[in-house]
C-alpha cells in the first residue's frame, strides 16, 4: 500500500496491489497467480470547502466472494454554511463466471446539517441497478433507499442517534 504525501494544496494519491494465489475455481477463466491480480488506486483533492475523489479497483472481492469485479467510483462533498452535501457514483463490472456478465451502476446523495451546537440532522438517498446478462437473456434489478436521522451529542464520547429508512427493492416486489 502506498500513500503519497499531500501536495499542490491538497492533492493525494493512494495505490495498493495484491498478488494472486491461484485460480478461483471452475467458474473463473482467469488464473489469479500474478503480482498485480488485484489493484486499487485513488486520487483525492481536499480544500477548505470541498473534497473530490476518484478511485478504481481491479478484481476485488465482493462480500467475501472471490470475483473479477472492477469498480470505478467518483465522490465529492462540499460545505455550505452549517450543511455538508455529498455525492457518490459507482460503476462496476464482473465477468468471472463464464458466459455471464454483471454490470452495476449506483449513486448516493447525502446531506447533514448542524441544527444546534449538539444536534445534526442527516439524510441520504441511494439507488443502484444490477444488470445480469447470460447469453441473450438480460435481467435488471433496481434498489433504492432513503434514510433520515438525527445525532445528538450527549458528551465528548457519548452520542445518541436514531434514523429511519425506506427501501424499494423491485426483486422483493416481484416475488
Amino acid at each position: 500500500h502506498y500513500k503519497s504525501p499531500t501536495f499542490a494544496g491538497g492533492l493525494q494519491f493512494r495505490a495498493a496491489a495484491a498478488a494472486g494465489e491461484a485460480t478461483d475455481g471452475a467458474t473463473n477463466t482467469d488464473a489469479q497467480d500474478g503480482l498485480f491480480d488485484r489493484m486499487s488506486a485513488s486520487v483525492t483533492y481536499s480544500a477548505d470547502m470541498f473534497t473530490v475523489a476518484a478511485a478504481f479497483d481491479k478484481d476485488v472481492e465482493v462480500n467475501g466472494n472471490k470475483q473479477d469485479t472492477d469498480l470505478v467510483r467518483l465522490t465529492g462533498n462540499v460545505k455550505v454554511g452549517p450543511a455538508k452535501l455529498g455525492a457518490l457514483v459507482q460503476f462496476g463490472a464482473d465477468d468471472s463466471t463464464a458466459g455471464t456478465e454483471v454490470e452495476t451502476t449506483g449513486f448516493a446523495l447525502s446531506a447533514k446539517v448542524k441544527v444546534t451546537d449538539r444536534g445534526t440532522v442527516k439524510a441520504q438517498y441511494a439507488a443502484s441497478t444490477l444488470e445480469t446478462t447470460t447469453g441473450a437473456t438480460s435481467t435488471d434489478k433496481d434498489l433504492s433507499q432513503f434514510s433520515i436521522g438525527y445525532d445528538h451529542k450527549m458528551a465528548d464520547k457519548v452520542k445518541l442517534y436514531g434514523y429511519v429508512s425506506v427501501t424499494d427493492d423491485d426483486a422483493l416486489q416481484a416475488g
